[in-house]
């Protein structure tokens, strides 16, 4: 009979959502530091593709036993990271992600991208409209908006171009470690139907109350249900390829 981890002995790597910065997942990991060995993933400012994020994050996943947390647009990452099936991976959580687009837009729409001022501070005051919800706040606006100044707006525009076109639901087949999805509340950029492509394989699907910026707006809930998650984990001494 298989025992539950320890969880002092496995790393939890969060991969963070489109801006690709620590800083905004400081409040989750701190909830979840007394207990858990995490560590919040800052992409480089110039990598935009899904590929190229792929073999950056590969090469640096740690050599000991580890969970991934992967945020909104790291979902589409962390599958093709399982399906790759490392063996020190012990477990994956999805935060109001998504296995394929979770909108379509036609081609016009996307075309507007270039002329969104996403550098300026108007811009950070109504995306919390949509990222936050009833949930925002000055002192986060204030760090979502000096986040974005560290971002191209190129870059920005790129990764929200590589949401609109991914799909990877063929290789959720290929997750042979746990994997719960956590859905928001009040999420506007990600419809509620984009946990459906997780139900098949999920040890669970659960919603908690907040907006898309779960991990920002409600660090404790989330930290709550992700704590409950890696210590109910087995033991996996080896695994079949």
């Amino acid at each position: 009979m298989s025992e539950p981890n320890e969880p002092g002995g496995v790393k939890m790597v969060v991969l963070p959502g489109l801006d690709g910065m620590a800083a905004l997942r400081a409040a989750f990991g701190a909830e979840l530091s007394p207990e858990f060995d995490v560590c919040a993933i800052e992409y480089p400012v110039d990598l935009v593709c899904y590929d190229d994020l792929f073999d950056w994050i590969s090469a640096r996943l740690p050599e000991q036993d580890y969970i991934i947390v992967a945020e909104s647009f790291s979902g589409p990452l962390a599958i093709q990271i399982a399906a790759q099936r490392p063996s020190q991976l012990k477990g994956l959580v999805f935060v109001a992600s998504f296995a394929k687009a979770p909108r379509k837009l036609p081609a016009a729409v996307q075309g507007l991208l270039r002329l969104v001022p996403f550098r300026l501070k108007v811009f950070s005051v109504m995306a919390q409209l949509v990222m936050m919800g009833r949930w925002r706040n000055a002192a986060f606006t204030q760090l979502f908006h000096d986040t974005n100044q560290k971002l191209p707006a190129s870059t920005v525009r790129g990764r929200i171009g590589e949401v609109l076109s991914v799909d990877c639901t063929a290789k959720l087949a290929l997750i042979d470690v746990p994997f719960i999805y956590l859905g928001a509340s009040h999420d506007r950029p990600v419809p509620r139907r984009a946990a459906d492509d997780f139900r098949h394989g999920a040890q669970s699907v659960g919603i908690v109350e907040g907006p898309h910026f779960l991990l920002q707006a409600v660090p404790k809930a989330a930290a709550e249900h992700v704590g409950a998650f890696v210590r109910s984990l087995p033991q996996r001494r080896s695994r079949a390829l």
